[in-house]
């Protein structure tokens, strides 16, 4: 039997698409006040989910709007667990208060990005899973920081692949910065999923073959033409039930 697909995609950042987009995944990384939302974004994308019957997840970030929680910011671990703590129980409130549940944690940009890499970090993102629910799962790479520590403190992990986002032979993201960044087309998306799927690996800008472990793979809702790329994810993946 196929395993299911998890199709998860960032939202309540102030996109204009995130009420299309919802039809077309099977859980959300909502934005917590870190580096977009507030009360009243996160209300609206919560009810959007329950109404789906999405999976929420929280998706906390340096608290850096100006830049959209894309640069690591410099401030003790103390103040950066406090304030994560704080967007996520705001969404865990708001969640709870609509009689649903917040079932992971996914953290957002470059928060994301040094938690992978940075022992300490990673540490720290596991502290805050503890210390929401028990059972909250960490969306995360497979054999990055955060899923290893994860493990070895038998937080649930689900393994991310971002269908929307080109890999370095090292296995991380190739920068935003680049041109060849971003995967914006339909093909694209569907080829790249769909290797990560049936093959557990990516193929690197290099050329090279990646392991690459996936549970649940990840479209950006600000990525161009995202909606068609979900919908296209849905239809391939959910809908017809493609064996992989």
């Amino acid at each position: 039997m196929r395993p299911e697909i998890d199709i998860n995609c960032d939202l309540g950042e102030g996109m204009a698409n995130d009420a299309e987009i919802m039809a077309f995944i099977t859980s959300c990384n909502i934005a917590c006040g870190g580096h977009a939302g507030d009360a009243r974004s996160m209300q609206k994308t919560v009810a959007l989910a329950v109404k789906h019957g999405v999976k929420i997840g929280a998706h906390p970030a340096f608290p850096d709007k100006e830049n959209f929680g894309r640069k690591i910011l410099l401030m003790s671990n103390d103040e950066l667990s406090t304030s994560l703590h704080s967007q996520v129980m705001a969404l865990r409130q708001i969640t709870e208060a609509q009689g649903s549940k917040l079932h992971h944690i996914k953290p957002h940009g470059a928060l994301y990005n040094l938690a992978c890499q940075d022992r300490e970090m990673a540490q720290l993102i596991c502290r805050l899973v503890q210390s929401i629910q028990a059972d909250l799962i960490l969306y995360a790479p497979d054999e990055s920081e955060m899923s290893k520590i994860a493990k070895q403190k038998n937080i649930p992990v689900m393994f991310e692949g971002f269908a929307d986002r080109a890999y370095q032979a090292d296995g991380s993201l190739v920068s935003r910065h680049a041109s060849n960044a971003l995967l914006t087309t339909s093909e694209e998306v569907l080829r790249q999923a769909g290797m990560m799927l049936s093959q557990q690996a990516v193929m690197s800008v290099e050329g090279e073959m990646i392991p690459l472990k996936v549970d649940t793979l990840c479209v950006h809702s600000d990525t161009p033409h995202a909606l068609a790329l979900v919908r296209s994810l849905h239809t391939e993946f959910v809908m017809n039930e493609n064996k992989i």
